[in-house]
């Protein structure tokens, strides 16, 4: 009997709790919800998603990747907020509302924000230059895991004003699956 499968199972059932949920792969993937670590504010304060209204049909899977950009290392600085929001979500976005292919830079919203101290940088911080200022292309700002200094010049500034959000809420937690679905 080959244990290191059972021990792999138990570590994910004493792994798995509220914040967290298991595919049907057995991989185990977190919300957020309760971090500890890496950024200073998980949330987006007060700006929660209120009466989401979760039909009773979503689908079981769904895959998006074919609208993602290649997935790519931040090295050792504390940019994980801006590649998943400046690089996935909004290269995403982009991608689906207008068919292009435009990569966006997370060095955009992370250099800006951590003036330096290359550490975790918050979400509600990241989201609001996206609505505020929006966000530069990876050609015209491109990411370095060595510089967290370099600011975007007022050239830039004004071409990442093409890649605003309107507005962002989270999630209320509620239903964490249901809603990220």
């Amino acid at each position: 009997v080959d244990t290191s499968v059972l021990e792999e199972e138990v570590i994910v059932e004493e792994e798995q709790d509220e914040n967290t949920f298991v595919d049907k792969d057995g991989n185990v993937f977190y919300t957020g919800a309760s971090c500890e670590q890496g950024s200073p504010n998980y949330g987006v304060g007060n700006n929660v998603l209120e009466d989401l209204e979760i039909p009773d049909d979503l689908p079981t899977e769904f895959d998006l990747s074919e609208f993602l950009p290649p997935v790519r290392s931040q090295g050792s600085m504390g940019s994980c907020t801006s590649w998943a929001i400046s690089y996935y979500m909004k290269s995403m976005q982009e991608r689906i509302q207008s068919g292009g292919s435009q990569i966006l830079s997370p060095a955009y919203t992370y250099n800006q924000l951590s003036q330096g101290v290359c550490g975790g940088t918050a979400l509600s911080e990241t989201l609001e230059i996206l609505k505020e200022q929006g966000v530069s292309s990876w050609s015209s700002f491109p990411y370095s895991d060595t510089d967290c200094t370099t600011q975007p010049s007022d050239e830039i500034i004004e071409t990442a004003a093409d890649n605003k959000i309107s507005d962002y809420k989270g999630l209320s937690g509620d239903n964490m699956v249901n809603e990220m679905k």
